[in-house]
């Protein structure tokens, strides 16, 4: 059946060596391309993307676990505290196209935000009482002051 059938090697005729090697140069320089256009599209988002992981970290340090996290971060053994993995997560989207760099920084952007809105609507933390410490020296520094005012 060497006529080029179904099921025989390549789909399609085979172009002469001569075109076939032109061809296989185009796609390896359009594969080049890509991969040029993706690191620099990156290193274009990497300072967005620090600057959105830290916040993470800093408001919600127990960030969701959601299905991108662990698309993205398919070799991160998720779950696992962020702190653990934020090398991964500032790398991550170099392993990406740029279609998914931009999914991943948006999907990290309503993350902080949502935690920055929370961190607002926080409520404050109750006050700790005055240790033992700082009593003795708020009752020094009135001796202090009494006895200054006794000498006058």
């Amino acid at each position: 059946m060497g006529d080029g059938q179904q099921g025989e090697g390549p789909p399609g005729p085979r172009l002469p060596d001569g075109e076939q090697a032109d061809l296989n140069r185009k796609r390896a320089a359009a594969t080049k391309a890509r991969a040029t256009i993706q690191e620099r599209e990156a290193q274009a988002r990497d300072a967005a993307i620090e600057a959105l992981v830290n916040d993470i970290l800093i408001l919600d340090p127990d960030a969701p676990d959601d299905g991108l996290w662990r698309e993205a971060l398919p070799n991160a053994g998720l779950p696992q505290p962020l702190i653990a993995i934020r090398p991964i997560v500032l790398e991550a989207h170099h392993a990406m196209e740029p279609r998914k760099q931009r999914r991943w920084r948006s999907h990290l952007a309503v993350i902080a935000e949502r935690a920055r809105w929370e961190a607002g609507y926080r409520p404050p933390l109750p006050m700790q009482p005055a240790s033992a410490e700082a009593d003795a020296v708020a009752q020094a520094l009135q001796d202090a002051a009494d006895a200054a005012l006794a000498g006058l």
